[in-house]
């Protein structure tokens, strides 16, 4: 895997985060956030943060 593919994986991440997460809330909402807020936000942020933790890997074991 090159640095272009893996900067490639890993902002395709990003994307999809944005994306699940304008899905769930409107931006300028003006309702408070509650528990279930914070929990799906965490959510999201996790499987991002695991999605970027293995593309890395695989990255790095094929130097």
């Amino acid at each position: 895997m090159t640095t272009k593919e893996l900067d490639k994986l890993l902002n395709d991440s990003l994307i999809a985060y944005s994306s699940e997460i304008r899905s769930c809330y409107k931006e300028g909402g003006k309702e408070p956030v509650n528990e279930g807020d914070i929990v799906e936000l965490a959510r999201q942020t996790f499987y991002t943060m695991d999605e970027f933790r293995k593309n890395i890997i695989k990255y790095l074991e094929s130097k």
